[in-house]
C-alpha cells in the first residue's frame, strides 16, 4: 500500500464530511480527501484524481450513492467504493452490496469505518494483481499461441508418471487430425513412430531422462491420419523434477520437415552425381595419358611386324607367327581404344542413325557369341526417333551390356532382352538427372535375368578396372566404355538392379531433327606413291622409321621430321617441293594442328593428314575447320595409313 490513500468522498454537508475525515485521520490512516457535492463534480474528481477509495454518502441532491456507484463500475476500475450514510436502512444496504459496493458503513458508528477502509483497499489490491497475474498469462499464451502459428509448431505437454500429453490444436493438425482426434496420452505418438525410428527415439529420450543430454531433439517419422509418412523435427526439455530429482514434467515442439528432408536428398543425389562425374573424368584423364603412350609402343609393334610378315612367303611358320603377334597387337589396340572411349577422347563419326536398326545388326554378332542355354529377346517399337550418333559405338554399347548380362546368367541358362523405343523425357525426369533435357529421346533397354547386383556394387560398376568377375575373365572396361560413349553422346544411364532380381541398364539418347543416313561404303583400290614427296612429321624416333618404311612400300619418296619446328623451317624454305604432309599431333614446341595451319596459311590447297591417338582438341569437326584433309586415329596400320592417303590424293595408277 502506498503511503497516502486517495480518497474520493461523495458528501453534499461540510460538516459530516470533516466528522468522517477526522475518524480516518484519528485512527493513523494518511488519505488525501477530494470532495464531491453533486454529480458533476464528482464526475470530474473521478476522472482527476485517479482515486484509490470512493466513500459516498446514499443520497445527496439531485445524485444518488447508486448512480454514483455504476459511474465508477462504467470505468472498469477495481476502485473499492464504500457507502457512509445515516439514512441506508438493512435492506437498502444489502442491496448496494449485489450492485457491487465493498462496504457500508452507518454514520453512527465511525469506528467501523478504517477497518472497512483498510480491507477494501487490501482485497481491491490483491484482485488488481490476480487481474494482472491473469492478464499477463492470457498475452504470455496469446504470444506462444502467434509464436507457434506463425512458426507452424505444434506444442506437447508430457506429464511423466501418468502418461499423458496435451497435444495443442495445431500439433494435430499436423498429422492430419483434428484435435477431438488425437488421445492425450504418450502410447499415440509412439505408435505413430515409424518402426524404424523408435529405437532411435527411444535412446535420444533415454539420454535426456537421465540428464546426459540438456535437451531432446531428434527427426523422426510420424505416421499421418492418411497413413502417409511426414518427417518431423521433435524437440523437448524437462521443466519439473521432484525433490529426489526425478523428471516429471516435458514440454516440446514438432516442426514439419519434409520439405527440407526432400531437398536434402535430392541435393545428395546430384552431388553424388557431381562426384561421380569427376571421379570420372579424372579416371579418363589418367587412362587417356597412358592410351597415348602406349599407342606409340602398338604403332612400332604393329607396323614393323605388318612390313616384316609382308616379306616372308606366306605359308612359312615365321608368316604365321607374326600373325600371331599381328593379332595379340590388334587385341591391345582395341583394348587401348576402350580405354579411350571410356575417356571420351576418342574422335566420334557423328551421322544420324536408326537405333532400331543397329540393335540389329549388333544382335548378329552377339546371336554367334552368346552361349545356346541363354535366350535373346528382341523388341524393337516404333516410332524410335533419329538419334546423332557413331554407329559403331553405339553397337559397342550393346555388345558389352550384353557380354555382362551373359556373365550376371547362371550357367542353367536365362534371357536377356534389348529393345529400342521412344522417349519423351518430362521436365520432372529432367529434373533429377542433370545429364537429361526435356523433349523427345530415344530409349536402349538391355535387361536379364541374372544375378543382380546390391547397392554397393552399383556405385563402382562404372568404374574402369573394376569387375565381379573371376580372374582372366574381364578386365572391368566394359562398363566404363558404355559410360564414356553415352557421355560422348550427350545421353544419360539408368540401372535398376538388386541382388537375385537381374538387371536393367536404360541408355537415353536425345532426339535428332536429321534424317537417317546409311554408312559410306569404303573403297578397295590400291594406293601407288608414284615418287610423290611426303613429309612425315613425328616426334616418336620407332613411329618416324616405321611410317617412312610404309610410305616407301606404297612408292612415296618421304622426307622424315622428328621436330616439328624444324619441320615448319624445311618447309617454310619450300612450301611446293611437298605433294603430302602426314604429322603427329602431339609434339612439342608446334602442335600437328598449329604446323598444319602455318602450311595452310603458305599454301591454302595443301593435302595434309593428321595423326593423333586421343587429344580432344583434334576432333574431326575441328579438324576440317581448320583445313586439315583427314584424320588418321593411332596407332595405324598399312591398310588405314593407305585408306587415308586414299581419301586426300585419290587412287594413283603406277
Amino acid at each position: 500500500m502506498k503511503n497516502s490513500l486517495t480518497i474520493l468522498h461523495l458528501e453534499d454537508e461540510p460538516l459530516a464530511a470533516e466528522l468522517i475525515h477526522e475518524a480516518v485521520r484519528r485512527e493513523g490512516l494518511a488519505a488525501e480527501f477530494h470532495v464531491a457535492v453533486d454529480a458533476g463534480s464528482f464526475r470530474r474528481l473521478l476522472e482527476s484524481v485517479n482515486p484509490d477509495l470512493v466513500l459516498s454518502d446514499f443520497r445527496v441532491p439531485g445524485f444518488s450513492g447508486q448512480e454514483a456507484l455504476e459511474m465508477v463500475r462504467a470505468t472498469g476500475l477495481l476502485i473499492p467504493f464504500i457507502f457512509v450514510s445515516g439514512s441506508m436502512g438493512e435492506e437498502a444496504a444489502i442491496e448496494t452490496l449485489r450492485s457491487g459496493a465493498t462496504d457500508y458503513v452507518l454514520k453512527e458508528r465511525l469506528t467501523r469505518l478504517v477497518p472497512a477502509v483498510l480491507r477494501a483497499v487490501d482485497e481491491s489490491r490483491r484482485r488488481r494483481d490476480a487481474d494482472n497475474a491473469t492478464r499477463a498469462l492470457r498475452e504470455s499464451e496469446a504470444r506462444l499461441k502467434h509464436a507457434l502459428d506463425a512458426t507452424r509448431d505444434g506444442l506437447w505437454d508430457w506429464n511423466i508418471p501418468s502418461g499423458d500429453v496435451y497435444f495443442s490444436p495445431q500439433w494435430a493438425r499436423l498429422l492430419g487430425y483434428t484435435p477431438d482426434e488425437v488421445p492425450h496420452r504418450v502410447e499415440f505418438f509412439f505408435q505413430a513412430l515409424h518402426p524404424a525410428d523408435v529405437d532411435q527415439v527411444k535412446q535420444v529420450l533415454e539420454d535426456h531422462l537421465s540428464g546426459r543430454t540438456l535437451v531432446k531433439q531428434d527427426e523422426v517419422r510420424l505416421r499421418m491420419k492418411s497413413r502417409d509418412y511426414r518427417w518431423f523435427f521433435d524437440r523437448g526439455k524437462v521443466v519439473t523434477w521432484d525433490p529426489r530429482g526425478v523428471p516429471l514434467r516435458m514440454v516440446g515442439t514438432i516442426t514439419d520437415i519434409t520439405e527440407r528432408k526432400e531437398a536434402e536428398r535430392t541435393n545428395a543425389l546430384l552431388e553424388a552425381q557431381l562426384q561421380q562425374a569427376h571421379k570420372m573424368e579424372s579416371l579418363g584423364t589418367l587412362a587417356g595419358g597412358i592410351a597415348h603412350d602406349f599407342n606409340n609402343i602398338l604403332g612400332a609393334i604393329l607396323g614393323f611386324s605388318e612390313l616384316v610378315r609382308s616379306d616372308l612367303p606366306k605359308g612359312s611358320s615365321s608368316h604365321a607367327d607374326l600373325g600371331e603377334v599381328l593379332k595379340a597387337a590388334n587385341r591391345a589396340k582395341q583394348l587401348v581404344e576402350q580405354i579411350l572411349t571410356f575417356s571420351r577422347q576418342q574422335p566420334l563419326e557423328m551421322r544420324a542413325i536408326l537405333l532400331p536398326d543397329i540393335v540389329q545388326e549388333a544382335l548378329q554378332f552377339l546371336r554367334a557369341t552368346t552361349p545356346s542355354s541363354i535366350e535373346l529377346r528382341l523388341n524393337l517399337a516404333p516410332g524410335t526417333p533419329v538419334i546423332l550418333g557413331d554407329p559403331t559405338q553405339i553397337q559397342q554399347i550393346i555388345i558389352n551390356l550384353a557380354s555382362n548380362a551373359v556373365h550376371a546368367i547362371p550357367d542353367a541358362g536365362g534371357c536377356i532382352e534389348i529393345s529400342s523405343g521412344p522417349l519423351e523425357v518430362t521436365e520432372a525426369m529432367a529434373a533429377g538427372n542433370p545429364e537429361l533435357h526435356a523433349g523427345p529421346h530415344a530409349i536402349l533397354t538391355v535387361a536379364d535375368n541374372g544375378h543382380g547386383m546390391d547397392d554397393s556394387v552399383q556405385s563402382k560398376i562404372f568404374e574402369p578396372f573394376f569387375t565381379t568377375k573371376a580372374p582372366g575373365h574381364g578386365t572391368g572396361l566394359g562398363l566404363a566404355v558404355v559410360h564414356g560413349i553415352v557421355r560422348k553422346h550427350q545421353g544419360a544411364i539408368r540401372v535398376t538392379s538388386a541382388p537375385g532380381q537381374g538387371a536393367r541398364f536404360e541408355i537415353i539418347f536425345p532426339a535428332s531433327p536429321a534424317a537417317a543416313s546409311p554408312a559410306t561404303p569404303t573403297s578397295g583400290e590400291v594406293v601407288a606413291g608414284a615418287g610423290r614427296r611426303v613429309m612425315l612429321v613425328d616426334d616418336e624416333p620407332a613411329l618416324v622409321r616405321v611410317g617412312k618404311l610404309m610410305l616407301e612400300r606404297l612408292g612415296f619418296a618421304v622426307e622424315v621430321f622428328t621436330d616439328s619446328g624444324r619441320a615448319w623451317e624445311a618447309f617454310a624454305a619450300n612450301p611446293d617441293s611437298y605433294d603430302l604432309v602426314i604429322s603427329d599431333q602431339t609434339m612439342p614446341r608446334l602442335t600437328g594442328l598449329e604446323l598444319a595451319t602455318r602450311m595452310l596459311r603458305s599454301r591454302p590447297n595443301l593435302p595434309i593428314i593428321l595423326a593423333t591417338g586421343y587429344h580432344t582438341s583434334t576432333s574431326p569437326e575441328r579438324v576440317r575447320e581448320a583445313g586439315v584433309a583427314e584424320l588418321l586415329m593411332k596407332p595405324f596400320t598399312l591398310e588405314s595409313l593407305t585408306n587415308a592417303i586414299r581419301t586426300v590424293l585419290g587412287p594413283t595408277a603406277a
